[in-house]
């Protein structure tokens, strides 16, 4: 079939449309591949850079966070979760669940750093929970930035654990007694202090009637491991909240407090019990152990410290002359010489 040339003329256009078309088409398609390539190569890169990000913050205990008070959205860096007791990196709803894994003693605290960070930088000590389960104390540090009309609190979070237990050791040592492990009677006197405030309590001075018979006997070796059981019969006689002391370096004396304890006869069974307990310590032989104790009530027999302290030791001399250095236990009396 031959065509004319009126047709092919005709023709040409369309042909033109659709040859113009078709290289429209393939090069949207090569365009659509360039892009495809370079997203992949930048989700990638960006996988990589993710991959590279966890296995360097997988070696240092600082975390990163951030928080939008708006949308109440909180985002860790992705080493929290492994280290601390976290399901994901980012967490909603924070003003509910951001504490979670806070301690309970440290609760205020958290949410004291979040109100100042409003307004200024904000920093405080907590201890939040880890992956095994245990406390590890951090410190944590906060401040409030503006960034394209928005704002967000930036913060970071460390480890302070091995400082802080050495803090812990260290105040331990200073405010203990290290031949018992009872308090120092300055750190006595200043918890005991604080617990006058008008609840009920009773004071205790206990005395051994031992001590210089052991030294005597089997030396000074001997009287420290007497002092140390008699402490720790002293000790498991009352709860372990309560306040003990050894009054003085060298000396063979303790004292007790217990807040809101006022029935005396319950008092007395405390005080016989810890009586009891050293009784029971038979290592000496020919040595007998045996204590007197003197109780006073706060706040019928003082109402401060040194109050307290007299009147209890008052008591315990008495417990000595009737018993004449036996085993016995006497409350403080306002009138002298008088029998409990």
């Amino acid at each position: 079939m031959r065509l004319s040339f009126a047709s092919v003329v005709q023709a040409t256009p369309f042909m033109i449309t659709i040859v113009v078309a078709a290289v429209l088409v393939i090069g949207a398609a090569i365009a659509l591949a360039l892009v495809y390539r370079a997203l992949t190569r930048k989700s990638e890169l960006l996988r990589l850079q993710a991959e590279k990000f966890r296995a360097i913050a997988s070696h240092f205990d600082t975390l990163i966070f951030e928080y939008d008070p708006q949308r109440d959205r909180m985002t860790f860096t992705i080493n929290s979760t492994p280290r601390f007791l976290m399901d994901r990196i980012e967490i909603e709803h924070c003003r509910e669940a951001e504490f979670a894994h806070v301690h309970e003693e440290d609760q205020q605290r958290a949410r004291d750093m979040f109100k100042e960070a409003k307004d200024r930088s904000a920093a405080t000590e907590l201890r939040l929970k880890a992956r095994d389960g245990s406390w590890v104390w951090c410190e944590c540090r906060i401040e409030q930035v503006e960034s394209g009309g928005s704002r967000m609190r930036i913060g970071q979070i460390m480890s302070i654990e091995e400082r802080k237990q050495r803090e812990l050791r260290l105040e331990k040592e200073k405010s203990t007694d290290p031949l018992t492990g009872l308090l120092h009677y300055a750190a006595f006197e200043h918890q005991v202090s604080a617990l006058l405030n008008g609840r009920e309590g009773m004071f205790y001075f206990f005395d051994s009637n031992s001590l210089k018979k052991v030294n005597d006997a089997y030396g000074h070796d001997a009287g420290d491991e007497l002092l140390r059981l008699t402490a720790a019969e002293i000790r498991r006689a009352f709860r372990a909240s309560d306040p003990i002391s050894r009054r003085s370096a060298g000396g063979d004396e303790f004292v007790v407090y217990t807040e809101g304890l006022s029935d005396v006869r319950r008092a007395r069974e405390k005080a016989e019990l810890a009586i009891a307990g050293v009784a029971g310590i038979d290592k000496f032989e020919g040595v007998r152990s045996s204590i007197c104790c003197g109780i006073a009530r706060y706040p019928q027999d003082g109402r401060t410290f040194e109050e307290l302290s007299k009147a209890a030791d008052a008591a315990m001399y008495d417990a000595k002359r009737i018993s004449n250095h036996g085993d016995y236990c006497c409350f403080y009396k306002q009138e002298k010489n008088v029998e409990d």
